[in-house]
């Protein structure tokens, strides 16, 4: 019994220390509090390309200070990085995410 006590004591520490150090290891993103409203690009539209447009995006803890392209179509991605530079957030440390 008291083995078994142990064991629920030393599992339930484990999860517990295991849950801290998962939280610390997650930086959060910074929160978009203004953008412009983006708009899909009209050549796009004609000649009917869709996609995604992947960017890293560096903060100065306020506004966006550079948008390097990481992946996407050249017709898309031209808009994509002006409209993500008219972002705003909330107060949080400079960063950069993708």
């Amino acid at each position: 019994m008291r083995t078994l006590k142990i064991l629920v004591l030393v599992t339930c520490w484990l999860v517990v220390s295991s849950t801290m150090v998962a939280q610390k290891d997650v930086p959060a993103l910074p929160t978009v509090t203004a953008f412009d409203c983006p708009a899909y690009p009209s050549l796009a539209q004609q000649v009917r390309i869709s996609g995604m447009v992947k960017m890293q995006v560096t903060t100065d803890g306020h506004q966006v200070t550079d948008v390097k392209l990481t992946s996407g179509h050249p017709i898309l991605a031209p808009d994509a990085i002006k409209n993500v530079r008219t972002w705003k957030f909330a107060d949080h440390a400079p960063t950069a995410s993708r």
